[in-house]
Parts: C-alpha cells; sequence; structure tokens
C-alpha cells in the first residue's frame, strides 16, 4: 500500500512542513507492529502551485490512499482537488482521507463530502493514531470504521478491533518519534534550509476563546528525551530551531532543565519560542541569552481588561512590562502579537494597544485582523458579538463594534507599522516625531502618516520609502526649526545606519 501525505504551504514558509513528516515518522515506526505494509510519501507544494500540477504529481506516483493536510490558508485549494480527483477515472480506486488542524465534526460541508462518498474519512484532531487506525482497515480489506477522531459511513464493524500496538504512556507524548532521527531525508533538506523546527509539547493549559489549542490537553515529551534530542541536533550542527510548543516557558522548573540543556550541547545554534512573558523569571532570561535565544513571540492581543476577560486572557501587566525590558536589555528580539477587531473592542481599542506596545520599548509589533477558527469557543460566539466573516479565510470583516471601513484603516496602519516600524528595525525617528509631534501616542503618528501618503502614493514605491516618506511627512507638518533640524539629523542617522553605511 502506498500512501501520500500532502499539504500546500503558507505564503512566505520555505520549511518542510513539521506535521505532515511528523506522521510519516509515526507510521513508519508503528505500521509494521500492527501488520501494515505501508509505504510513505510527503509532498508540499507552493501556494502558487496549480491544481493541475498537483493532480499530475498524484498521478504519476499512482498512491493508493492520498492524505490531505488542510489549513485555513489552503482549505479552498484542498477542497477544490478533493473534487477534481474524484471525478478522475484513475483516481476512483483512491482512498481520500482529510485531516489537519481546522477539520471539525461541526463542518457539514466536510461531512457531506464523507457522506456523498467523496471522501473516505475525515480525520479531526491529533491525525496519528487515527490515520495509523485508517491504514489498518484499508490493510484488512475492510471499510474505514468509526475511532476516536474519525469521521466515516461505517460506525461499527464487529470483524475489525480498533486496538493499536503503540508504545503509549498518558503521562507523556514519548511515542511521538522525533521525525529528523527517523527521516535522513528530512534532517538533510532542513540542514540546506539552516532551520528545523522542533515540537516538545502538545496542547494548552489556557482557554483563549480564539485559540484551537486550548480544548486539546497539555502533554510535553520527557526532559530525558529532550536531552536525547537536542544532542543528536547539535552532532548535525543545526543553525537554528523555532520550538513549536504553544507556551515555551510553562514551568520555571523544566525551562531552566531546557535551556541548560541547550546551552550545554551548542553555544553556535539560535533559538526562536513563543513564551508567556509573566511566567519568565530573570534567571531564565540570562539563561535564553546564553543559550542563542534569536527571538521570542508573546501574545498580547490586547490592552483592555474587558477584552482578555472576553476571550479568557489574564495579564500581569507589571510582569509583562519588567520582563519585556529585560528580553530586550539581553538582546533579544521581541515580538508583541496584537488581534484586529477583537469582542467590544473598536478601532480606537485597538490604536491604544498599538500605543501600549510600542510604549513597552524597541519591540516588533505584528497584528492580524480576527479570524474565526472552526474548533474554537469563538466559532460559537457570532452572534453574540456580531461577527460578520469571510467564510474563504476565516477573517473578520466586521463587528458589533468595529465597522467594516474602520478594519479596512486598520489593516493599512498595520501595514505601516511593518513598514515604518517592524522592517527597519523600530527607528529612533519615529520615538522622537512620536514623542515631540504626537505627544507620544504612536498611533496618532501612525493616523496622520495614513492620510498623508494617501495624497502622496507614489513615496512608497520608491527604493528610498522610508527616507523619503518620513522627510516630506515631517516637513508637511510645520514644525520648528530646531525641531525640524534634531528631526532631519536623526534621520539621517537613522537612515544611513540602515543602508549599513
Amino acid at each position: 500500500m502506498k500512501l501520500c501525505l500532502l499539504t500546500i504551504n503558507a505564503e512566505g514558509f520555505d520549511l518542510p512542513p513539521y506535521g505532515i513528516w511528523i506522521l510519516k515518522a509515526f507510521i513508519n515506526k508503528y505500521a509494521s507492529v500492527n501488520s501494515i505494509n505501508v509505504d510513505v510519501i510527503v509532498s508540499s507544494f507552493n501556494y502558487q502551485t496549480s491544481n493541475e500540477t498537483v493532480v499530475d504529481y498524484l498521478n504519476n506516483i499512482n498512491c493508493d490512499v492520498i492524505g490531505f493536510s488542510m489549513y485555513i490558508w489552503n482549505h479552498i485549494q484542498i477542497k477544490e482537488l478533493i473534487h477534481e480527483l474524484k471525478s478522475k477515472q484513475q483516481f476512483f480506486n483512491t482512498k481520500l482521507v482529510l485531516g489537519g488542524p481546522h477539520v471539525s465534526f461541526d463542518n457539514k460541508e466536510l461531512k457531506e463530502l464523507v457522506e456523498n462518498n467523496i471522501l473516505d474519512a475525515l480525520v479531526v484532531g491529533e491525525g496519528e493514531k487515527p490515520l495509523l487506525h485508517i491504514l489498518k482497515c484499508l490493510s484488512m480489506n475492510q471499510n474505514i470504521t468509526a475511532y476516536k477522531g474519525v469521521y466515516t459511513l461505517y460506525k461499527e464493524h464487529p470483524e475489525l478491533s480498533s486496538d493499536l500496538i503503540i508504545y503509549d504512556d498518558n503521562e507523556n507524548i514519548n511515542y511521538l518519534p522525533n521525525p529528523y532521527i527517523e527521516l535522513p531525508e528530512l534532517m538533510d533538506e532542513s540542514l540546506e534550509k539552516e532551520s528545523i523546527q522542533y515540537e516538545t509539547s502538545r496542547g494548552c493549559p489556557f482557554n483563549c476563546t480564539f485559540c484551537d489549542q486550548g480544548h486539546k490537553p497539555y502533554k510535553s515529551i520527557t526532559m530525558e528525551r529532550i536531552e536525547s534530542d537536542l544532542k543528536f541536533f547539535a552532532d548535525k550542527n543545526t543553525k537554528h530551531t523555532s520550538f513549536l510548543d504553544g507556551t515555551f516557558n510553562l514551568s520555571n522548573k523544566r525551562t531552566i532543565k531546557l535551556l541548560n540543556l541547550l546551552t550545554t550541547y551548542s553555544r553556535s545554534w539560535t533559538f526562536h519560542a513563543e513564551i508567556k512573558p509573566e511566567n519568565l523569571k530573570l534567571e531564565e532570561i540570562q539563561l535564553m541569552a546564553q543559550a542563542n535565544c534569536l527571538s521570542v513571540e508573546l501574545g498580547l492581543q490586547s490592552a483592555h481588561e474587558k477584552t482578555l476577560r472576553l476571550i479568557k486572557r489574564r495579564n500581569n501587566w507589571s510582569k509583562i512590562e519588567q520582563n519585556v525590558k529585560y528580553l530586550i536589555d539581553y538582546n533579544i528580539e521581541v515580538n508583541v502579537n496584537t488581534i484586529i477587531g477583537l469582542p467590544e473592542e473598536s478601532l480606537n481599542d485597538w490604536y491604544e494597544t498599538l500605543d501600549y506596545c510600542f510604549n513597552l520599548g524597541n519591540v516588533k509589533i505584528l497584528s492580524n485582523v480576527l479570524k474565526i477558527l472552526p474548533n474554537t469557543v469563538m466559532a460559537e460566539q457570532i452572534k453574540q458579538f456580531g461577527f460578520d466573516f469571510d467564510s474563504t479565510n476565516y477573517t473578520i470583516r466586521k463587528t458589533n463594534t468595529f465597522k467594516k471601513e474602520e478594519i479596512e484603516i486598520a489593516t493599512v496602519i498595520n501595514r505601516l507599522v511593518d513598514l515604518f516600524w517592524n522592517r527597519t528595525g523600530t527607528p529612533s525617528i519615529i520615538r522622537t516625531i512620536t514623542k515631540e509631534l504626537f505627544n507620544g501616542r504612536f498611533s496618532l503618528f501612525l493616523e496622520e502618516l495614513f492620510y498623508f501618503l494617501l495624497k502622496k502614493p507614489t513615496l512608497l514605491e520608491q527604493q528610498s520609502y522610508f527616507y523619503d516618506s518620513i522627510y516630506s511627512f515631517t516637513q508637511s507638518l510645520g514644525i520648528q526649526t530646531e525641531l525640524k533640524k534634531i528631526i532631519n539629523n536623526q534621520l539621517e542617522k537613522d537612515y544611513s545606519l540602515a543602508r549599513g553605511l
């Protein structure tokens, strides 16, 4: 039996997709002990790849089973591919299985694909054990039967035992193999990219209403296993590691052990992790610096207590501010996430969150328009908060408190944050202008810049858009000669640094 695990990557993503590679490693490890003879192929495509190219590829490799990994960025193309394959005679006997983090038992459209014999099964939640069950059914020439996490036409099948042989432990996820060790081709490709992705835990103990991870129980691999994995990565001279854990630093004791291992096995690699800044202690930040932590990401989302209560979050502001300062002092890049269009928030509320982030220091500010994801509490609150969202990409168009035209303005303002703040290395000239001309309100500077650039859109098309745009903008404000001189000198200094002069 030949299985193809297939996905279409998000725009800008060029690493091997960790999710389907770990599926392959898991199937390879447990297939033979479950009397399954299967050859697994991993296929990932650039987001620009045409359906025709993918279909031709699948026709050439001639698989018995195709497993699609669906995400919010590829769900339309994946569904188109499934329909196209089912319409072609050469795929009539091919079993089609759909999984991924945004497949849901509540999705009527996907369930109808199964009920109309277009799909053979849906996999909801973690995919390793359900996929192994599906392969076991097929290896015994049986219909795919129901199993935890599997939606299929055949709810019962007494001849087939659902018991799988897996070296399981309810206390940890050590049964998941390290795909880089099991699959040398994955390690080789990742070394070429000079970056790996690594998962030491799954699930999340928090219950943020917009997130699809909080309903999954938190489990991790053991520290002994992590030590073994990190030693392997060090022996391979890994350059950079992105930790996929929802929260890298849930436990101080565990985090310190992990950071000590990172410093023990290599001082040359760098790493990135998502953190909860309130949980950090200065000792951990110092160890992060010693372990060459390149960057961290923290989900602030909003600066408003009312909003945080609605999305079931709590932020300790003094600890956030203190630890962000420490991280910056230790030369660790801090990326702060905010969400546009959270429940009961307006454009002005989001502006206030931008101002809070700006005042944290030289942090990168990353904002996204709210997405109403399947398998989340927020998906059940659509009427309550007046979410009008695009079903093609799950992104909201408006809410009870955030008008459509305001969402459009926020989207452009967010682009200006990226162009004039993030990409230019949080330039001091922006801080100077904001302090001197806009009373320290970053959002006021951005809004004024937004209306100025509406009249001069060609400025952003120039190679030196930052220098030219800010220069023209400040000249238009009619500021005093002495302040103009200070700003121009600072601007020239920042621009020279940006060009490496």
